[in-house]
């Protein structure tokens, strides 16, 4: 006999009983989205260089390159740009980079 025997499963526990009303889900209401709020997400791409320089960076900090900490490290770059560019009320602001994008511009770059 293997050691431990047999083993027991759980009984399942009874369902939880929730409304009818519930679990439907309503109408999908779609709202025009003012244009203020459009602008504040812009969809924005960096290029090559701006990658590398982003890289050297978190290096430097001690952090490897990932890439969720890469588009922040990113951003915020383009966000200190734009900020000595257009003045600390600058009316669009750059929210993050598309992550496909960023990892084919990569793979592409022959310096990383």
């Amino acid at each position: 006999m293997a050691r431990g025997g047999r083993t027991f499963r759980r009984r399942a526990t009874a369902p939880s009983k929730v409304p009818a009303h519930a679990t439907k889900a309503g109408p999908i209401m779609q709202q025009a989205v003012p244009s203020c709020m459009m602008a504040a997400t812009v969809s924005w791409m960096p290029s090559e260089v701006e990658v590398l320089k982003a890289v050297a960076s978190l290096y430097d900090d001690g952090l490897r390159p990932y890439s969720r900490i890469l588009r922040k490290r990113l951003v915020e770059r383009a966000q200190d740009v734009q900020a000595a560019l257009h003045g600390e009320c600058g009316d669009m602001t750059i929210k993050d980079c598309d992550a496909g994008r960023l990892r084919a511009l990569c793979e592409v770059s022959l310096h990383l």
